[in-house]
């Protein structure tokens, strides 16, 4: 009776172990999310502060990066410096997005512009 009584107590302990586990788990994942919203949110704004980014000397509004939720690293403060990226900045940049990166150097830097929000210069 008193092993029934054990196996039964470390088996209820292992369960409450388990769910303990997903909860953390889980807990991880509503965390991402609300990073994810959040971030969504500031580059949502820094968009529409972008889309009246006229000219070369104009500042834009940084971006912020959805896996560290933190504003981008050596992201350009002007159109004129977005346009001046090399392939290689313009690459890493495209990927703290999460977009796809193009070969060509011309295609990275008009879609960096539209993940920007830049819309009234031609991209």
């Amino acid at each position: 009776m008193r092993n029934d009584l054990r196996s039964e107590m470390r088996s209820m302990r292992n369960e409450m172990q388990t769910i303990g586990r997903k909860l953390d788990d889980l807990d991880h994942k509503v965390d991402g999310l609300d990073r994810k919203m959040t971030v969504s949110n500031r580059n949502f704004m820094a968009r529409l502060e972008n889309s009246i980014v006229v000219s070369g000397e104009m500042v834009l509004v940084p971006l912020y990066s959805s896996r560290t939720g933190e504003e981008i690293p050596n992201c350009p403060s002007t159109l004129a410096e977005l346009e001046s990226l090399s392939p290689q900045e313009a690459a890493d940049l495209l990927r703290e997005l999460e977009e796809s990166v193009p070969r060509a150097l011309e295609q990275r830097r008009r879609q960096l512009k539209l993940a920007f929000g830049v819309r009234t210069r031609a991209v």
